[in-house]
């Protein structure tokens, strides 16, 4: 919890997840621990490069936020979310390999999972080049009110992974 708290609060990082930016430390880590029933359906895992942990990775069912899957309209999906949050691993290419291995090793173990979202905001370009390195491809643009935010919505078909 130490490692998320610093890089939730790190202005890069923060700009994205603006909706935690204005919790306390004790609110986040209430949050990000998994006290609520939304949170048993996410899976977060901490990525890590050569031991050192850089940043965080999740994904859950699309099917299990009902909102979202009717708002994405993409059966069979899988939604992915990540971050670098040590700015000493930002910028430098590694953010499209680790998608792909997450993606690969993680989420496409389940079978009923056919495609993989990620929705990064419009302006968020430095993230949107790394999953177009990363395979997926722009699907459609629009207000999301499940989130309050503008998306930028982004799919990676099965069958786009080379395995």
């Amino acid at each position: 919890m130490p490692l998320l708290l610093k890089w939730l609060r790190d202005p890069e990082v923060s700009r994205w997840y603006w909706d935690d930016a204005s919790l306390s430390d004790k609110e986040l880590v209430a949050k990000w621990e998994g006290d609520t029933r939304e949170d048993e359906l996410v899976d977060r895992y901490m990525m890590q490069v050569d031991g050192v942990e850089i940043g965080e990775i999740q994904t859950n069912r699309m099917a299990d936020f009902p909102e979202h899957e009717v708002e994405i309209g993409i059966p069979d999906a899988a939604g992915v979310d990540l971050f670098i949050g040590d700015a000493k691993f930002r910028h430098r290419g590694i953010g499209a390999e680790i998608i792909q291995e997450f993606i690969n090793g993680v989420v496409f173990e389940d079978s009923q999972i056919q495609t993989v979202t990620i929705d990064p905001e419009p302006a968020n370009t430095i993230a949107i080049r790394a999953y177009e390195k990363a395979g997926f491809r722009h699907v459609k643009s629009y207000y999301s009110k499940a989130e309050g935010v503008d998306v930028y919505l982004m799919r990676f078909d099965r069958g786009a992974v080379s395995e």
